[in-house]
């Protein structure tokens, strides 16, 4: 079982065209690292899906990629690094299919500890059972009279 995962970014663009099509080879699983970065992410992103998913992004490439067959000139490996990303891996020319396979990968790794705290808030919300107010004059302290100690004249006096 190969420790990489394979995302095909489009055909050869090295000089030379040494191989088939470009490839992208992503870990079968974020790094602990990557996934404490994501967590970092998901508090930072406050709410913001577009800000979380660029965020994402950042981390899928710097913790996710752990090779590609992107050569030089030369034929020799071109290194994974911010630059060669940059200019080798544009959105529309293989970075996004590499961002959509890494959320794939990660994101329910990523998500799993988030459900698993909102299943317990939801569930110690859930066992309050404590009286709550239902309207503004519920949660009063003021006494009110209760029918039967109020005297009124203008009613006849209750039989027994």
């Amino acid at each position: 079982m190969n420790d990489h995962v394979v995302v095909p970014i489009g055909p050869c663009g090295c000089t030379g065209t040494p191989h088939d099509g470009d490839e992208v080879y992503l870990a079968r699983h974020l790094s602990m690292t990557g996934g404490m970065a994501a967590q970092a992410a998901i508090s930072e992103s406050d709410g913001d899906a577009i800000r979380l998913q660029e965020l994402l992004a950042r981390i899928w490439i710097s913790h996710g990629i752990v090779g590609w067959n992107l050569v030089d000139a030369d034929g020799d490996p071109l290194p994974v690094d911010t630059a060669n990303v940059a200019a080798r891996l544009p959105y529309g020319k293989g970075g996004m299919a590499v961002a959509e396979r890494a959320d794939d990968l990660y994101a329910e790794d990523i998500l799993a500890p988030l459900r698993a705290r909102l299943k317990r808030l939801s569930q110690l919300g859930s066992t309050d059972s404590g009286p709550r107010p239902t309207s503004r004059a519920a949660g009063s302290t003021k006494k009110r009279p209760s029918p039967s100690s109020t005297a009124t004249t203008d009613q006849e006096p209750r039989s027994a």
